[in-house]
């Protein structure tokens, strides 16, 4: 397994996307559905493409979706910041949706460590703007996991 962060767009709406997250850090994979509405998917991208500059300290916190059982499909965080180094550090918290378990409602949860290059995170940027402005369908974060 490679590890990577993989947003696929099932399918938009006027309102919002529906996108699949599949989440890996070479060893554990761990794939969930969210919902994103437009304008925050744009704010994503923005957001994104100006924390790729702060090399130096800088922190991002990507958010779709809300973890929780009164909210429909899953939620996904991922908290972007440069080392010293100016590498990339990635913590990535994922839920599925809740579903009905014989005692209560439950839902799947992950939280896993990547690492990546600055210009790994140029290339994602790129591509999940092109999944805004719908000329693409999927974009992806090549990384590596913490297993070396």
């Amino acid at each position: 397994m490679e590890a990577k962060i993989e947003f696929v767009k099932n399918w938009p709406d006027d309102d919002m996307s529906q996108l699949t997250i599949s989440s890996c850090d070479g060893a554990s994979r761990f794939c969930h559905e969210v919902y994103v509405g437009h304008e925050q998917l744009r704010n994503a991208v923005r957001g994104l493409d100006a924390f790729k500059d702060d090399v130096y300290g800088g922190m991002y916190d990507l958010r779709f979706g809300t973890f929780g059982p009164d909210f429909a499909a899953g939620a996904f965080h991922a908290r972007f910041q440069f080392d010293r180094h100016a590498d990339l550090l990635i913590t990535v918290h994922a839920q599925s949706r809740f579903v009905e378990f014989p005692i209560n409602q439950v839902a799947s949860e992950v939280t896993l460590y990547l690492t990546a290059r600055p210009s790994q995170l140029d290339d994602f940027v790129r591509a999940l703007r092109a999944v805004s402005d719908g000329h693409a369908d999927s974009a992806t974060l090549d990384a590596a996991g913490p297993y070396y």
